[in-house]
């Protein structure tokens, strides 16, 4: 199994050698409801705010989904200054690549506003923009494992890590890290809700336990699917009238991919890239759930060891 290594310099290169989207942006005095359209019509998951073109705030769907819908009286006429979060951390087009990894991994940001000299924001990047650079880097390795959609406890017997916390060296980082098995990254248990559950039990439990996705299961033993932030925001707020009684099998994802808990990271990483989702369901032999694995805390765990 090739193994690179990759002199660290690179990452001391300017963020202006990234291509970065240019970010999208709205006066902080347009309404929740306003901004919520122009999220989903553009399909992003995080919204900068702005007074006379200087930034301000932020407003993202994880505040839609844990702090505004549900939470707040006619929030669909509150104006977004009243909830952004205020004055957001940012970075220079100046600073450097590890500067952005170091404060989007410390500060677990899953977006960063970058502004030129003048102060405008220039660009925006993204953990999954971070993650893909990292991966990028390793590419061979990582897509040697090959994206896993099926697989059987009997099959899985080869698997063996093969990394070492200890590769590369100071001037040099390691692609092993990608063979570590998931059960060694910093994830999350799994929220489990019933299949005959509403969505507005959902968002009550995702708002109770602080999360942003929850695994729907059908008796507490076999998931049925899962629903997500993404799912409220895109499929339910503001096209669904709260009141509205919906099942939560209505917006689920149905049959989501299943990792065992020992596949590797790179697995992960190669079905979240391929299909285009932020979470990994982890499982054991009986498929029952043991965790979710984020683009986050998949880009955390590896960023933390390659650049410890």
């Amino acid at each position: 199994m090739k193994d690179s290594l990759i002199d660290r310099s690179e990452f001391d290169k300017c963020i202006d050698t990234l291509i970065l989207p240019k970010p999208l942006m709205l006066d902080e005095n347009v309404s929740l409801l306003e901004a919520l359209t122009f999220i989903q019509e553009k399909k992003i998951g995080c919204l900068l705010l702005h007074k006379d073109n200087k930034l301000t705030g932020v407003i993202t769907e994880r505040d839609y989904l844990l702090r505004v819908v549900g939470q707040v009286d006619n929030w669909r006429e509150v104006p977004c200054h009243e909830l952004m979060t205020k004055a957001p951390s940012t970075l220079l087009m100046s600073d450097k690549i590890i500067d952005v990894i170091k404060i989007m991994t410390s500060k677990e940001f899953r977006h960063l506003p970058i502004l030129n000299e003048q102060g405008d924001v220039e660009r925006i990047v993204s953990v999954k923009d971070l993650l893909a650079l990292l991966v990028n880097f390793f590419k061979e390795e990582v897509e040697s494992v090959g994206v896993m959609t099926e697989w059987t406890y009997s099959n899985t017997g080869s698997y063996s890590e093969n990394f070492s916390l200890l590769s590369g060296s100071e001037n040099s980082i390691s692609g092993s890290i990608f063979f570590a098995e998931l059960r060694r990254s910093i994830f999350k248990k799994a929220t489990c809700i019933s299949h005959i559950a509403s969505m507005q039990d959902a968002l009550a439990l995702m708002q109770e336990k602080k999360v942003g996705s929850l695994l729907v299961m059908e008796y507490e033993t076999k998931i049925l699917g899962i629903v997500t932030e993404r799912d409220f925001l895109f499929k339910f707020f503001g096209k669904v009238q709260y009141e509205d009684i919906r099942s939560v099998t209505e917006f689920m994802t149905p049959n989501p991919h299943l990792l065992l808990h020992r596949h590797y990271l790179a697995h992960a990483i190669n079905n979240m890239m391929r299909f285009k989702y932020r979470n990994t369901i982890v499982v054991n032999e009986d498929k029952y759930p043991i965790a979710l694995v984020g683009l986050l805390e998949v880009f955390r765990y590896i960023s933390l060891h390659l650049f410890k």
